[in-house]
């Protein structure tokens, strides 16, 4: 197994920084700014969970809230590569 620095993707530059005087040198952190996946709205799921358990909420009670998530389309500027690694 590779002996690199492990990653650790955050939401905000601002909690990365306070995260990584905590994670040692051991550690990248980055932040992604913004959501990289989200549970969808109910009228952005497709037309046949719509009528299932996923339908309200967009997870599923009967199986342990299962959820399902839709990966965003619109890409922050940092998502798609870290200037850290």
């Amino acid at each position: 197994m590779p002996q690199g620095k492990k990653l650790v993707i955050v939401e905000s530059p601002a909690k990365s920084r306070s995260i990584a005087k905590y994670m040692g040198d051991d550690f990248i952190v980055d932040a992604s700014a913004g959501h990289i996946r989200d549970l969808p709205q109910p009228s952005e799921l497709p037309d046949d969970m719509k009528k299932g358990p996923f339908g309200k909420f967009a997870v599923d009670p009967d199986h342990g809230f299962e959820p399902y998530y839709v990966i965003s389309t619109q890409r922050s500027p940092r998502s798609g590569s870290s200037s850290s690694c």
